[in-house]
């Protein structure tokens, strides 16, 4: 009984001495001495992100512009790491820091569109001799396609699997190509299907399965914009554009924006249309000089080429 007793009041004093200890860390305070960070505020910034916000009413002054003065004619494309322009003698690749990191000379004829294909990883550019060339994205390296159907190509655009062309004349007919095997032909689209046998397909582009065709009539020459289903061309919406063209001028063009809207591009009234997904106007403005052709730049880049220079906006 001692024993026990014994151990019962050392385990007694034991706990007593825990507890003492525990009261005396409570109790315990420390002093922190804490010092303000001071931070530049030159050295922050905060964008406020805004996933739908896409509006041109009033593109802001060109905060970049690069010279293309003398060259041949309209044509850049973008596949959002570079910008490939036709900067006559050469072909020229931009990157998102806006300097020119790689050219090659042009030897081959007059560049009328060009377009970036994600399943080869290559720019495809169609010619006024109706030559078909594939580019290289990091070198430039030029590759004939070898005639898979000869025609006066004017308009190029690609979906994950196909290409398209078109031929402007009335009745314009859309050829569709297998990128998949060896452009092999897939279909040809002719009016009614492509369009009325007295329209003219000025230009095209592709984007989430669905093609935007610039469409002018042959006899009043005034201009609508169609969007269609890139694999039955069943039309979406159509929208008419209150401007004309007639052959001989600058073609009208199309390029994608965020959000499945589309810019629409005319040198001759130097406007620029800004239009909804689901087909309506949502702003035009002027835009000086005369524009000739448009594309986005990664996501809140647009380039618009004029005359005589590339012009980068911020969004």
């Amino acid at each position: 009984q001692e024993t026990n007793q014994g151990n019962i009041d050392g385990l007694t004093l034991a706990i007593r001495h825990i507890h003492d200890d525990i009261e005396n860390i409570e109790n315990t305070r420390l002093q922190i001495d804490i010092r303000p960070l001071n931070i530049d505020d030159s050295f922050v910034f905060i964008q406020d992100f805004e996933p739908n916000k896409c509006n041109l009413v009033s593109l802001t002054t060109p905060y970049r512009t690069i010279d293309c003065s003398g060259e041949w004619g309209p044509a850049l494309v973008s596949n959002n790491r570079y910008l490939l322009i036709d900067r006559h003698p050469n072909l020229c690749l931009i990157n998102q820091q806006l300097q020119i990191v790689k050219q090659s000379p042009w030897k081959f004829d007059f560049i009328r569109d060009m377009c970036w294909s994600t399943t080869l990883n290559t720019f495809i550019v169609i010619t006024r001799s109706r030559e078909i060339y594939i580019v290289n994205e990091k070198t430039l390296a030029t590759e004939l396609i070898q005639p898979i159907d000869e025609q006066d190509w004017s308009s190029c655009t690609c979906s994950d699997t196909s290409l398209y062309l078109t031929a402007r004349r009335e009745g314009t007919n859309i050829f569709e190509f297998n990128l998949l095997s060896a452009f092999e032909l897939i279909k040809r689209w002719k009016p009614p299907h492509s369009c009325k046998h007295y329209e003219i397909i000025l230009n095209t582009e592709y984007k989430n399965k669905t093609l935007a065709l610039v469409i002018s009539h042959g006899s009043t020459n005034v201009v609508h914009l169609e969007l269609r289903s890139s694999i039955t061309l069943d039309r979406l919406w159509s929208l008419e554009l209150k401007v004309s063209h007639t052959i001989g001028q600058p073609l009208i063009r199309c390029s994608a924006l965020k959000c499945d809207e589309w810019l629409l591009v005319d040198n001759n009234t130097s406007q620029l249309f800004h239009v909804r997904k689901n087909g309506l106007i949502k702003a035009v403005s002027s835009c000086n000089p005369a524009p000739w052709n448009s594309v986005m730049f990664g996501s809140n880049i647009i380039a618009i080429r004029t005359k005589n220079s590339v012009h980068f906006h911020k969004l």
